[in-house]
C-alpha cells in the first residue's frame, strides 16, 4: 500500500491589516525576514496579476494611493 505524504502549509501573508484577526501585523513584520532581499527582488520582477478599478488604501503608510499612467 502506498501512502501519500502530507505536507503542512505555512500561513504566509495573512496579516491583520488585511482583515485576518489572528495574523501578525504587516508593519511589525517589515524587514524581519532573513530572506528580505530575495523577497524584494521577487516582488520587483513580478507581473501585474490584478488591478484595482479605483483608489486603494496603502496599509503600510495609511494613505490613499493613485497610480498615474
Amino acid at each position: 500500500m502506498v501512502r501519500a505524504k502530507v505536507t503542512q502549509l505555512k500561513r504566509i501573508g495573512f496579516f491583520r491589516e488585511f482583515g485576518h484577526d489572528h495574523g501578525p501585523s504587516i508593519r511589525l513584520s517589515l524587514g524581519s525576514s532573513c530572506h528580505s532581499p530575495e523577497v524584494a527582488r521577487y516582488l520587483r520582477t513580478g507581473h501585474l496579476f490584478i488591478a484595482s478599478p479605483g483608489p486603494v488604501r496603502d496599509v503600510l503608510f495609511d494613505e490613499c494611493v493613485h497610480e498615474r499612467r
